[in-house]
């Protein structure tokens, strides 16, 4: 299994919880240092006038409707005095020119230091085009920066004692690698490769793990938070003019229908799209997709899930 993902929120958790060493036991169950707490913080992003999308054919889209809210999640991790912030975005790329001012923007308001504050970008293809100064971007920004700000004074705010556990499950068929060798011996590395000259085969496998870091707290009244990711780019509705938030938005869905708090984290691996027409039948409905997802990790419920402890290097793992 692929222990990415997990160690890089270990990472963000040690660069400031010095205390956060962390051990487990084996068995079903993991035990987080003592007083190590987990908050969660959630706002809508979403627009309400025109703007240009990031994705697609970026210079000509402008939004004319909303398929579906985009949002930003924050996630607090505090152990002791210190405190860590994660973002998940419902935006195609975290760029400087918005995440330094709203990490300050951030800071300023909680006392947070910069360093302690992570923004990552689900990479949605149909959402605001934050790279560059579009339509409506300029007047976007101050939006985006008081809905970040008042996630994370949320997620301060719902500090509750916790757990952690993490690990993954392949989710086969459901994302390809878009380059392909083809069968005169030469590459084709568009969405769909190039079907009068043949696909031979991709140039690697794809990743197809979908990992997991659940906190689970004590407090009755605190619902669990789980994050997770997936290596997809979220291409489905990268042609329209509708802002979405693509195939997460129904995976987090999913999973707050089942009593959880839910964020998503574009995984590292850039040149992986949705299942293609090969090596079966296309997913066209990025909901259909979303669904699968989360339903291909059993999310439902989460109680056929067994969750261990790997003690050789101390990474949480699931055994189904």
């Amino acid at each position: 299994m692929k222990k990415g993902f997990c160690l890089l929120v270990a990472a963000m958790m040690l660069l400031s919880l010095a205390a956060c060493g962390g051990s487990g036991e084996s068995g079903d169950s993991a035990k987080a240092p003592e007083g190590f707490r987990a908050g969660y913080g959630k706002e809508n992003i979403t627009p309400s006038y025109t703007v240009h999308l990031q994705g697609g054919t970026w210079s000509e889209r402008k939004t004319t409707g909303i398929l579906d809210y985009v949002y930003a999640t924050c996630i607090a991790l505090s152990q002791g005095d210190d405190t860590v912030l994660l973002y998940t975005l419902d935006m195609n790329l975290a760029t400087d020119n918005y995440i330094d001012p709203a990490k300050e923007a951030v800071s300023l308001a909680t006392g947070i230091p910069q360093e302690n504050i992570l923004f990552n970008a689900t990479h949605t293809h149909s959402s605001v085009a934050v790279r560059y100064d579009w339509t409506g971007v300029e007047k976007y920004k101050e939006e985006f920066y008081a809905a970040v700000v008042k996630a994370a004074q949320t997620a301060i705010a719902d500090l509750s004692e916790a757990e952690i556990y993490g690990g993954g499950i392949a989710t086969e068929g459901l994302n390809f690698v878009r380059h392909y060798i083809m069968l005169d011996g030469s590459y084709a590395g568009s969405n769909f490769g190039n079907r009068e000259a043949g696909v031979k085969s991709h140039v690697r496998e794809a990743d197809n793990e979908l990992q997991l870091v659940k906190l689970t707290r004590a407090a009755e009244d605190k619902k669990d938070i789980v994050l997770m990711t997936f290596p997809t780019h979220g291409t489905f509705n990268e042609h329209g003019t509708d802002i979405s938030a693509d195939f997460p938005s129904e995976a987090r869905k999913l999973l707050e229908e089942n009593g959880y708090l839910p964020a998503y984290f574009m995984a590292a691996s850039g040149d992986q799209v949705p299942s293609s027409w090969i090596p079966g039948e296309a997913i066209s409905d990025y909901r259909e997709y979303g669904k699968k997802l989360g339903l291909g990790l059993g999310i439902v419920g989460l109680y056929n899930i067994q969750f261990i402890v790997d003690q050789d290097d101390n990474v949480f793992v699931i055994e189904v």
